[in-house]
């Protein structure tokens, strides 16, 4: 769940937009499951010039098949994610966000088939039958190791 308050202090806003108009989108929208794609690609239109003057980062190596690529220039997007590491893999503004505290950077895996779990929930995600059931690609792309794939 991702809100205007998320993480916040005594209710203080700790997401707010650069043009105050837009603000109620935030306050308002229906943050069940985190950011949808389309709000991704809302948020980014509404902070391209701001993500432009700051970079974004580059995507780090590929890891190859169970090979042990280097994350490349890796960081976390935000600097509060440490304190946010237990939300990784339950909550997609600290997954997309926070790849080098929750440790999903491309290219981290170490040997093997190439196949590594992005989330720490993968687990608990199985135990839902997500390998299996409503969640199948998801998992595929993001618990492939969990599940089995």
């Amino acid at each position: 769940v991702v809100s205007s308050t998320a993480f916040a202090y005594r209710g203080k806003k700790t997401i707010t937009t650069i043009d105050p108009s837009k603000q109620s989108i935030i306050d308002t929208y229906n943050r069940i499951s985190g950011f949808s794609d389309v709000d991704v690609r809302q948020i980014d239109l509404m902070y391209k010039d701001e993500c432009a003057k700051r970079g974004n980062g580059g995507n780090g190596g590929n890891g190859g098949n169970g090979g042990n690529g280097g994350n490349g220039s890796c960081t976390d997007k935000d600097r509060s994610c440490p304190g946010w590491k237990s939300y990784c893999g339950k909550n997609q503004h600290v997954d997309t966000n926070c790849k080098k505290t929750c440790g999903t950077c491309p290219g981290t895996g170490g040997g093997g088939s190439g196949c590594q779990d992005k989330h720490t929930g993968c687990a608990s995600y199985k135990r839902s039958g997500y390998c299996t059931r409503q969640h199948v690609q998801w998992m595929k792309e993001n618990c492939c190791k969990t599940c089995g794939f």
